[in-house]
């Protein structure tokens, strides 16, 4: 007796010998690149960020004024300045679309602080500490829309994490190192899906060459180890099952790393087919499907200059360059990347310290192709066929995950014909 399913797919493997009448592989669009600021003062610290309505700001620091956070939003005709913030570090939009900066006014001492949208009024000013700060970071906004930061303590060398609570900060020290010591001491952060809060530091004397730690919360204090022994870090993206991934230079060798943890070890692979130098300055996003895309600058020696996207297809590393340019000074060349549903929106700054914005849209997986190759072929229905002759691939053909191999799992073939 022959199984139902397997009629269908005999109907199904038919269909799709015909040459190119039924489908087409997917074809990703080209990145369009639009200038956000050339004045050639700014640069460094960037942030770009997308609003739950659709819109798209960023902020940079600029030297004119010198130690300010230039934000400029995107607008039917282009980029627009909208405001400067005094000493700022960070930018990001809340759950409702309202813009956050996090800065340290002079008029504080320097202690960091909180302020949301200046355009609509007299602005929300929340001061975190009273202590003077550094290197301030948005690391998100909970379900309730209540705004989570975290800043460093250079006199006291710890990295500090603040919740606010709706009335006030919940402050917690994270951990203390030599590294948080240096006016430019860094860290990076950011919060899962459960609104833990998850970061990477230099862990050692200085800010390259040292161990990159990694700590999160253990429901008592902070879990602290270090991920690799030697590295200087760049990036991090949290995963929709709150793992987290890393990019960074590995300084011996001048290679680019990725790094997964799965909740027990790391899994740390170099990243292939990048030319000539880059700086550290990598930009790590997530994809729908949690896969990773990196950007980075690469350059030639005495050559041009690139700003490269490279992303994980499969098991190999496969990379479009976004733009070019000659390599005539040496500037912040700075990356800051996010993924907005299927569309990716990067910024980036040049040698000449002109920013720049690159945009396109990633091509979903097409229904029906299981193997992930832009088109729907024979391969991508042999597994069913596999499965109902031989009980094997139960894992290819088992499409909604239900843990069995039934009608539904071939219903997307289905459907796909029957639109033809």
């Amino acid at each position: 007796m022959t199984h139902p399913i397997l009629n269908l797919l005999n109907l199904f493997c038919a269909a799709i010998v015909l040459p190119s009448l039924i489908f087409a592989p997917s074809v990703e669009a080209q990145w369009q690149v639009g200038s956000v600021d050339s004045a050639g003062n700014s640069g460094w610290t960037l942030s770009i960020d997308v609003a739950a309505q659709g819109d798209v700001a960023a902020s940079y620091f600029t030297t004119d004024p010198n130690g300010y956070q230039r934000h400029s939003v995107l607008t039917g005709a282009g980029w627009t300045e909208d405001r400067e913030i005094e000493f700022g570090d960070d930018f990001r939009f809340d759950n409702n679309g309202v813009p956050h900066f996090m800065f340290t006014p002079s008029s504080s001492g320097f202690a960091p602080a909180l302020t949301t949208d200046m355009r609509s009024g007299a602005p929300t000013y929340t001061p975190v500490d009273l202590q003077r700060g550094t290197s301030g970071q948005i690391l998100g906004f909970d379900a309730q829309n209540y705004p989570h930061v975290a800043y460093i303590n250079t006199n006291s060398r710890t990295l500090k994490y603040a919740a606010w609570n709706g009335s006030d900060w919940d402050r917690q020290d994270v951990h203390t190192a030599d590294s948080f010591r240096f006016g430019n001491s860094y860290f990076i952060g950011g919060l899962d899906g459960n609104d833990n809060p998850h970061f990477f530091f230099p862990n050692g004397e200085g800010l390259s060459g040292s161990p990159i730690g990694y700590a999160a919360p253990n429901g008592n204090g902070w879990t602290v180890n270090d991920v690799v022994n030697e590295g200087r870090l760049s990036s991090m993206a949290i995963d929709s099952s709150g793992n987290p991934h890393i990019s960074f230079e590995q300084s011996f060798s001048n290679s680019l790393r990725y790094g997964i943890f799965d909740g027990t070890a790391w899994a740390i692979t170099p990243v292939t087919g990048l030319e000539g130098s880059f700086n550290f300055d990598s930009e790590l996003v997530l994809d729908a499907n949690d896969d990773p895309h990196l950007f980075v600058h690469e350059s030639e020696f005495l050559g041009s200059e690139y700003v490269t996207h490279t992303y994980l297809d499969g098991s190999t590393w496969t990379k479009d360059r976004i733009a070019s340019w000659d390599d005539s000074s040496d500037g912040p060349e700075g990356i800051s990347a996010v993924m907005d549903g299927n569309r990716l929106h990067v910024l980036y700054s040049t040698g000449n310290q002109e920013i720049l914005y690159a945009t396109r849209t990633v091509a979903a997986p097409l229904l029906g192709d299981v193997d992930l190759n832009g088109a729907v072929e024979f391969l991508d229905v042999f597994p069913f066929i596999d499965v109902l002759t031989a009980g094997r691939y139960q894992i290819e053909a088992d499409c909604d995950e239900s843990g069995s191999v039934n009608f539904s799992d071939i219903s997307p073939f289905i459907t796909i014909l029957g639109s033809q």
